[in-house]
């Protein structure tokens, strides 16, 4: 369970980063490659972590590693609108 509930601090950190960040996008985040590519990294290292090294049922796995999938998009996705309109 300890996956899943990091995974649930990890959106709610995406949040606040998000918010942090602002929400200027000019592009959507599901239209920005390097956010969707950093999210199925991330969701694959922690599904393969989770059921390999910590033996997680399968269903607890498939969901903390979409919500630290999700996480992964929109905190990638604030960062890098940040910088755009910051830099």
């Amino acid at each position: 369970m300890w996956v899943l509930y990091s995974a649930c601090i990890a959106v709610v950190l995406s949040i606040a980063i998000r918010l942090i960040a602002g929400r200027n996008s000019v592009v959507p985040p599901w239209r920005d490659v390097t956010s969707i590519a950093s999210g199925v990294l991330v969701g694959a290292a922690v599904y393969i972590a989770a059921t390999a090294a910590a033996h997680v049922e399968s269903q607890i796995a498939v969901s903390s590693a979409l919500l630290w999938f999700t996480a992964a998009i929109s905190s990638v996705h604030a960062i890098r609108e940040s910088r755009r309109s910051h830099g």
